[in-house]
């Protein structure tokens, strides 16, 4: 992605389900870190290559460690939407 791009992207509703609300504000920390990084290091993925609005999303599915805290899981949870805006 060329630096003097301007990417918005705006995530008006990410389901995730067998998470606490408290967690919430690092998961979203740590998804918005890693999802600027990808698109960063990646580059805009093919399907947002148009200024048109992407009505849905589905970045599949994934398995989280039992251990997992809110960092990794932000984490993780970017790479599957960098993974799905990339099919």
């Amino acid at each position: 992605m060329d630096l003097n791009e301007t990417l918005v992207l705006h995530i008006d509703e990410l389901v995730l389900e067998g998470f606490g609300p408290m967690d919430r504000d690092a998961l979203a920390d740590a998804l918005r870190h890693e999802l600027a990084r990808l698109l960063a290091e990646g580059g805009r993925p093919p399907s947002i290559d148009s200024a048109a609005a992407v009505p849905r999303l589905d970045a599949g599915a994934f398995t989280a460690a039992p251990d997992a805290g809110p960092t990794t899981l932000g984490t993780d949870v970017a790479r599957a939407i960098y993974g799905g805006m990339n099919r």
